[in-house]
C-alpha cells in the first residue's frame, strides 16, 4: 500500500507501563482500541523497551501478553510479545513505523482515546 510506506515511518508510538498482572502480562496506557488497533489482525513489529531513570537489562527475555487499558477482554494483542525480564512499571514501549493507521482508527471506547501528538526531532537539527 503506497500511503502506508509513505506515512508508516513518520510516527513512533510511546506507550508506558501502567501495571505488571501477577501472570507477568502487561497493561499499557493505551491498545487495540487505540494506537494498537492495525496490531489486532498482523503480527507485532519491532518494540523497543526504554527505562527513563535507569539501565534496562534487555537480556534475558520473556514472552508477556499484553493488554490495552479499557478492561474490556478484547483489549489485548493477540500473540505474546517477547519483552526484557526486568520490564517495570513506568517503562515505556517504543514502536516505530505507526504513522500509517495509529490515530486514524484510534475509537473513543470506554472513555478512552488517541493522545496528543508529541513532535520529537532527531539528528543534525535540519
Amino acid at each position: 500500500e503506497p500511503g502506508r510506506a509513505l506515512a508508516a515511518p513518520a510516527v513512533t508510538l510511546a506507550l508506558r507501563v501502567k501495571a505488571l498482572r501477577p501472570d507477568g502480562s502487561l497493561v499499557l496506557n493505551d491498545g487495540t482500541y487505540g494506537g494498537l488497533a492495525e496490531w489486532r489482525d498482523m503480527p507485532a513489529g519491532k518494540i523497543r523497551v526504554v527505562r527513563l531513570d535507569a539501565e534496562l537489562d534487555r537480556n534475558p527475555t520473556s514472552e508477556r501478553v499484553i493488554w490495552g487499558p479499557t478492561c474490556d477482554s478484547l483489549d489485548r494483542l493477540p500473540d505474546p510479545v517477547s519483552l526484557p525480564r526486568d520490564i517495570a512499571e513506568g517503562d515505556y514501549l517504543l514502536l516505530p513505523g505507526m504513522g500509517a493507521y495509529c490515530q486514524s482508527i484510534s475509537t473513543q471506547f470506554n472513555g478512552y482515546g488517541p493522545g496528543a501528538p508529541v513532535m520529537a526531532s532527531f539528528g543534525s537539527g535540519h
